[in-house]
């Protein structure tokens, strides 16, 4: 059987891809390596999926592709998105800096993406690898453990190699450079700064004061509550299954630190509901970077062995 198009990848981007070809009458396949669809997706936001941002603009992507972002949030706007999730019956919240997150777990939202996928016609096709594609005589013929499938039409979907604990790999991109694309390096969105080894955890302590980040962006006259400040500053604790983590907030008071935690970065003793000191409000909350495989695969409700 050949299709009209078939996709490499079964998260956000191959989802709606699968969803939007499908109403508009195309058949196709979407093939992914994974034993369910949008595992980045379930983890994203505390498992609340950071769906979109009530001021996503052009201006806040960085690139060398002019216009290419313009384009694409003219097609999926802000809007669109909380639409998609009305659709889906999926409330929704407004938090802090326009951040739009899904009140329930994201899995529905997947699982509601992959079902709309299934009523198009759309074929998920999960727990398939890819190996070698050719394109012979119009058609894109695509080797996967679970056989060789073709269409004239080959869409590669399977994100940034960012994150591979939850599966993710350059796949893709290497695939993209054998068909002669130019492929932009990758760089962490987010970058670390690093203390010396030599310092001593206590020494943390003496950092204190104001921190100021100047945003010379100017206000849209239809976007005037545009937020004007980071989300925040995290300071880790490094070496740690599940690192402490506090959040400094430029503008709003948080919760205080565990008590672990204040006593291993010299915070003093605090009363509950006391003031917090200027310039030194936390927000706590927990990081879990070492995460091991099996408690990945729960959070994202996939079942797992428990000697995993």
């Amino acid at each position: 059987m050949i299709r009209d198009a078939i996709i490499l990848g079964a998260g956000a981007a191959g989802l709606m891809c699968a969803m939007t070809a499908g109403r508009r009458g195309f058949s196709c396949a979407v093939i992914d390596h994974s034993p369910v669809a949008g595992r980045k997706v379930r983890l994203a936001g505390g498992g609340k999926g950071n769906v979109t941002n009530r001021y996503i603009s052009p201006e806040w992507y960085v690139g060398t592709q002019k216009g290419f972002p313009d384009t694409l949030l003219k097609r999926c706007s802000t809007d669109f998105v909380l639409s998609m999730l009305a659709s889906f019956g999926i409330e929704w919240e407004e938090r802090e800096y326009g951040q739009i997150f899904c009140t329930v777990q994201a899995a529905r939202l997947v699982e509601s993406m992959a079902a709309a996928c299934r009523n198009a016609g759309a074929e998920l096709l999960f727990n398939r690898t890819f190996g070698e594609i050719r394109h012979e005589g119009g058609l894109f013929s695509v080797e996967t453990s679970g056989g060789t499938l073709q269409a004239p039409r080959l869409v590669i979907a399977t994100g940034s190699p960012a994150w591979p604990a939850c599966g993710a790999t350059d796949g893709g991109m290497r695939l993209a450079r054998q068909w002669g694309h130019k492929v932009v390096p990758v760089r962490p969105v987010l970058a670390p700064l690093l203390l010396p080894e030599s310092w001593p955890q206590p020494a943390c302590r003496h950092i204190r004061g104001r921190a100021h980040f100047p945003l010379p962006a100017p206000v849209h006259p239809q976007r005037a509550q545009r937020p004007r400040h980071p989300s925040g500053i995290l300071l880790l604790a490094a070496g740690r299954s599940a690192a402490y983590r506090l959040s400094v907030r430029p503008s709003r008071l948080g919760a205080y630190a565990p008590t672990r935690a204040r006593q291993e970065y010299g915070f003093g003793a605090v009363q509950k509901g006391a003031p917090h000191p200027p310039g030194r409000t936390a927000h706590t909350g927990i990081a879990g970077f070492k995460k091991s495989r099996s408690a990945c695969q729960k959070r994202q409700g996939i079942p797992c062995a428990s000697n995993t």
